[in-house]
């Protein structure tokens, strides 16, 4: 693990006895083992957002401890072996996002790479692969040390994926390749004001007299400001998904739908 790591910040040498950059000054933490690069003070691109950012987090955490099997695949779903096979996972492999679990689905058929994840929140389980705290902003890893790139159903959970995708555009070596498994959210269909009006009441009269759990979650938590639900920060479309690559300068950008769902599969090359 150690020799991949980099400043997230900078990208210079860490002093990792320190857990500190001697370039930058940014102090981090290492905590049973674990290191966390979360930036604190965080950097200007993302301050604006971050109070945003921490309540996310908490509902994040609050939803994987109390109702994980609405917000993690329980067992490899068939969607999670389509990803690993379409991801041809090689070398080094980068997982932004990697959520709390033991080892992701999609690369189970394949322990001969190696894996390395990241992600805001630390979680409870050993992982079963190389593991640190992080932004997918603000990647902790050297220039071009990885094979292949991953978002795992992550990029609209970032503060900025235009930022995330060059930081993989970054520490992707020349004939890497970015794999984004993206899931566009349910479409809403359009009603009658008056009916979506008499269907809201009839929900909330029959959840005021016998709430069902998933009521009672929700309403545990707050949507924050900047934020488009409780667990997310936006819900790209595929082509602004396409957009964010182009931006991030990648080329040869592929698009496959997985069967008749709501999860398709990027992947594109760096363009150098």
């Amino acid at each position: 693990m150690n020799e991949a790591l980099a400043c997230p910040i900078c990208n210079n040498q860490l002093d990792l006895e320190k857990v500190c950059c001697p370039s930058c000054h940014y102090q981090f933490k290492l905590s049973d083992g674990i290191f966390d690069f979360t930036p604190i003070p965080p950097p200007k691109l993302i301050e604006p957002l971050w109070d945003t950012w921490v309540q996310l987090q908490k509902n994040g955490e609050k939803a994987y401890t109390e109702w994980a099997e609405a917000s993690l695949s329980i067992g490899l779903t068939e969607v999670e072996k389509a990803v690993g096979s379409y991801a041809d996972l090689k070398g080094n492999v980068l997982d932004v996002g990697c959520g709390p679990q033991s080892y992701p689905g999609y690369a189970s058929a394949n322990k001969e790479i190696n894996l390395y994840g990241i992600d805001p929140l630390r979680g409870v389980k050993k992982r079963d692969f190389n593991f640190v705290v992080a932004l997918g902003e603000y990647l902790p890893f050297k220039n071009s040390f990885f094979d292949r790139v991953i978002f795992g159903t992550s990029l609209d959970h970032l503060f900025n994926p235009t930022r995330s995708l060059r930081e993989a555009f970054r520490v992707l070596k020349n004939d890497g390749v970015v794999v984004v498994w993206h899931g566009l959210p349910p479409e809403v269909a359009k009603r009658n004001p008056i009916r979506k009006f008499l269907s809201d009441t009839k929900y909330k009269i029959k959840n005021w007299l016998r709430p069902s759990f998933e009521y009672k979650f929700y309403k545990s938590m707050n949507v924050p400001n900047g934020a488009i639900d409780h667990f997310h920060f936006s819900h790209p479309t595929i082509a602004q998904v396409v957009s964010y690559l182009k931006e991030a300068n990648f080329k040869d950008i592929q698009v496959q739908q997985f069967k008749d769902s709501r999860s398709y599969f990027l992947s594109a090359l760096p363009d150098r």
